[in-house]
């Protein structure tokens, strides 16, 4: 499994054999990869519309849950989120497969 970021280990792409950073690393390019940004795969990767409303932010939520389903079909995920009055968001993706339960967290200030 490569390892994401990518990164080289002795002049070749790295890999790891460990579950839970396969998942992390998975999840983590799905949402920095704007759908149409990769030329061989332009449905990969999150609409560029998404998380840009704060009237949509609920739905957009579950449209995240739906694209790593989607992505990664044999991983059961729960995608929460939330805004605050100050504009500041948090996404938490909660996810598991066979006996390995994790979580991934992102936060920031959003124009929302």
């Amino acid at each position: 499994m490569i390892k994401f970021p990518l990164q080289l280990s002795n002049g070749s792409i790295a890999s790891t054999s460990d579950l839970s950073e396969y998942i992390k690393g998975s999840i983590l390019q799905n949402i920095l990869i704007t759908q149409g940004e990769l030329v061989s795969n332009p449905e990969y990767g999150i609409p560029y519309f998404l998380f840009t409303s704060r009237a949509t932010f609920d739905k957009d939520v579950g449209v995240l849950n739906a694209i790593l389903s989607s992505s990664l079909p044999h991983v059961t995920f729960n995608t929460t989120g939330f805004i605050n009055d100050a504009g500041m968001s948090t996404i938490n993706v909660y996810w598991s497969i066979r006996a390995v339960t994790s979580s991934i967290s992102f936060s920031g200030v959003s124009q929302l």
